[in-house]
């Protein structure tokens, strides 16, 4: 029977979808013989979604109830002998007839549910929750509605169990309507409420249904709130239920509210309540290294992967017990040499899936898109251990990171090992001020694991803006075109730097953006170059990679191509590259101003002699040109006003002289922080190159 399943796990979906009932109800009873009941359960699941037959709705009950979930058991029971089949399909056979009844009977008695539930009328239309969630599932929503709303037990306010069953195959639809009518079924069981455990149970779920609905439209705290009176519900019940759930559900807001430290406590209670539950484990060790905590993450998944091999990983049941391979490999990457030997095992295990499981995780994009980029990126290169002694080079910022992750540079004359700080899916525009994101919170603990003395790092963001976040909104209406786009994201990205700088002590050195590799992508490709000059308008100390990996069409020149989204190795080169540009000489000192009395009285005579300037702008600027004309008479014909007669009354001039004294102004007022006006100037610099101002000006504009 196990052999019979694993081989027919990939045609149940084809079964069904041919209308053969016979041959979903045979592979579902081989799978229930051999004790895969989640297995049983998905094959008739999928069938009843086109087939109208009773016979799947009580095997669907009898799946329930072997896993545990009584009350559901009960309520697809009643349905199987409900089930109007005039129009469509053969009566329930006698035999599950009798079998459907005694089982009613004996789970009523078990829980001390009241007569109501263990009358098992063969036509009582309200608790027919298959018919509507047939209608459900082939998009007749308002169909359902009429039927649902016009049952007996939404007439009467009875069976809290049915709505919540109402609203569970409601929310297996997209869409707002099927959403809305979902939040009423549940809303209907919660006010019909009751006292017995059993009743309890159904409350319980019904708060953690209304949970799941918040947490979609990203309302947390109310999301949490419901999950919170869901486990007191589920308390008062007496046993675990769906407690384990919910808990998880609170840490998921906590998560996404930026707490990364209560999402851990709650993850923490979730597993313990359900300790071999991959969903969990996997969660908790995520949390793990949301706060740079890979050794804990990693000796979770150690523990957990090995329990799973001693038994031939044949408790693998689930689409989450094959995630947390993937998972696995990002993080003792990310973790460092000490933990790479266990990457070459994770890579042929997760190589040796199953075709249906490889299919199901890649459905899981990040984690499968992680998996696929580091098995392309280390099949190119093999890893080697950083020698002894040699000091990191943080790298902060999002999955690109890693594309140079753990080699060695040569950094201010010394040797480095690059090492990566991973803020997973973080863009710039979520760094925006007052802003609480998971993301933010994960780079917020990459700058505190960052260790004493730590005074330089790199800073590695843009690429998903570029990539997703810009062009996204642009086609939702959020901005009117990319390059406004564009110019709110550098704005934010620009002060998320200072910001980090300044709290941290840390000076970044910001990495230009990966360009896309498709030249078919238009919108990401002019995303990307107006990003990239922005930045390096803005920061003279640019990681300049993408300026000689990117073609003239404005894509990742295949030589550098890892995944279609990521540089491979080769970034180890371009980025030593620019290393050496930035920092040709890197025992090269500024010159020192002799003492610190020196330095106030040359600021005091810059402001001083400023003031007499700052009095009229308009004078000493026209004063300033016609200075710089006297010396250099080739300089005029820079300027707009080279052909007007009276250079002196020109209101071109004028202008034009203000302009340039109000920037001398701003440096002025900066005088004691001067770093902070760096990318005006750089601004300014690249507009005067356009206008073919070159370095051999700059002594005429100092006399």
């Amino acid at each position: 029977s196990e052999s019979f399943c694993n081989k027919n796990r990939e045609p149940a979906h084809w079964c069904a979808m041919n209308g053969s009932a016979e041959h979903a109800i045979e592979l579902a009873l081989t799978a229930m013989a051999a004790g895969d009941h989640d297995f049983a359960l998905t094959v008739c699941r999928r069938a009843s979604e086109v087939i109208l037959e009773p016979r799947l709705s009580a095997m669907i009950g009898e799946c329930l109830e072997a896993k545990g979930s009584e009350v559901d058991a009960i309520c697809c029971y009643r349905s199987a002998l409900s089930l109007d089949t005039s129009l469509v399909g053969a009566p329930l056979p006698e035999a599950m007839i009798v079998k459907a009844h005694a089982r009613i009977n004996a789970i009523a008695t078990k829980l001390g549910m009241t007569e109501t539930w263990s009358q098992n009328a063969t036509a009582d239309a309200s608790l027919d929750v298959s018919a509507i969630a047939l209608r459900i599932r082939g998009g007749r929503i308002a169909d359902a509605a009429g039927l649902y709303k016009g049952s007996e037990a939404y007439r009467d306010r009875t069976h809290p169990a049915f709505h919540v069953e109402v609203a569970k195959a409601l929310r297996e639809v997209v869409g707002e309507q099927a959403t809305t009518l979902a939040q009423q079924a549940l809303e209907v069981a919660l006010a019909i409420g009751g006292t017995s455990s059993a009743d309890k149970k159904v409350l319980a779920e019904a708060a953690h249904e209304m949970g799941d609905i918040a947490y979609e439209a990203r309302k947390y705290d109310t999301s949490q709130e419901w999950y919170e009176k869901a486990i007191q519900q589920q308390v008062a019940a007496g046993g675990p239920g769906a407690m384990p759930l919910s808990r998880s559900g609170v840490a998921n807001c906590e998560k996404d509210k930026g707490n990364l430290a209560g999402a851990i406590a709650e993850y923490r209670k979730a597993l313990a309540l359900a300790p071999q539950d991959p969903t969990f484990i996997f969660n908790l060790a995520q949390a793990y290294e949301y706060v740079q905590d890979y050794d804990s993450a990693i000796a979770l998944l150690s523990d957990f992967t090995l329990e799973l091999a001693k038994n031939q990983n044949r408790d693998m049941t689930t689409v989450n017990h094959f995630a947390v391979p993937l998972l696995f490999i990002k993080l003792v990457y990310a973790a460092g040499p000490a933990h790479h030997g266990k990457i070459q095992p994770l890579l042929e295990q997760i190589k040796s899936f199953p075709a249906v499981a490889t299919q199901a995780v890649q459905a899981l994009a990040t984690h499968w898109a992680y998996y696929f980029f580091l098995s392309r990126l280390l099949a190119s290169a093999s890893l080697q251990p950083p020698a002894p002694g040699v000091p990191p080079l943080f790298m902060i910022g999002d999955s690109h990171v890693l594309s140079s992750a753990w080699a060695q540079v040569t950094f201010r004359g010394r040797p480095h090992t690059l090492t990566p700080k991973l803020i997973t899916g973080l863009q710039a525009y979520h760094l925006r001020p007052g802003n609480k994101f998971l993301t933010v919170a994960n780079a917020e603990e990459c700058f505190k694991s960052l260790p004493e003395g730590t005074t330089e790092a790199l800073w590695v963001v843009g690429e998903i803006d570029c990539r997703d976040g810009i062009t996204g909104a642009v086609a939702k209406g959020k901005y009117a075109s990319i390059e406004q786009g564009v110019e709110v994201a550098i704005a934010v990205y620009r002060e998320a730097v200072k910001n980090f700088q300044e709290r941290f002590g840390v000076t970044l050195y910001p990495v230009s953006v990966c360009p896309p590799t498709n030249p078919a992508y238009k919108d990401r490709i002019k995303a990307t170059h107006l990003f990239n000059n922005a930045l390096r308008a803005a920061y003279p100390n640019l990681l300049d990679m993408a300026a000689k990996a990117t073609t003239k069409e404005g894509v990742l020149s295949p030589e550098y191509n890892c995944d279609g989204t990521h540089m491979n190795r080769r970034a180890v080169t371009l980025l030593q590259e620019e290393l050496d540009r930035q920092l040709k000489n890197p025992d090269e000192k500024l010159p020192e101003i002799e003492s610190l009395d020196e330095a106030e009285e040359t600021r005091a005579l810059v402001l001083d002699s400023w003031a007499i300037v700052a009095e009229d702008l308009e004078v000493y600027g026209v004063q300033f040109f016609l200075k710089l004309f006297e010396i250099a008479p080739q300089a005029l014909k820079l300027f707009s006003f080279r052909y007007v007669d009276d250079l002196q009354n020109s209101p071109g001039l004028k202008k034009h002289g203000v302009m340039v004294l109000e920037v001398v102004g701003e440096v002025v007022a900066g005088i004691n922080t001067i770093g902070n006006l760096a990318p005006k100037l750089v601004t300014l610099a690249v507009k005067h190159a356009e206008w073919n101002v070159v370095s051999e000006h700059f002594p005429v504009v100092g006399q």
